[in-house]
């Protein structure tokens, strides 16, 4: 995307992408240096730091990752 918008990435001196990760097999070659950020969006980076009321306890937050242990909402 960024050629066809006339940016050689090889040249640029900063390129931010909007991904959650697909962008490490094209750009990981030639960056210098990775910054991963996490900003509000409909993409939760981090699930364990929502405020989750319903979900079923010992549901894992992430891939091997820590388990809700609130409790379950009333119906």
């Amino acid at each position: 995307m960024f050629r066809f918008a006339g940016v050689e990435p090889s040249r640029a001196a900063i390129l931010v992408v909007k991904s959650s990760a697909h962008f490490r097999a094209d750009f990981t070659s030639i960056a210098q240096t990775l910054l991963v950020c996490a900003a509000p969006g409909s993409m939760l980076m981090d699930a364990a730091k929502q405020p989750w009321t319903r979900l079923r306890p010992g549901i894992r937050m992430a891939p091997c990752g820590p388990v809700f242990s609130g409790r379950p909402a009333t119906a």
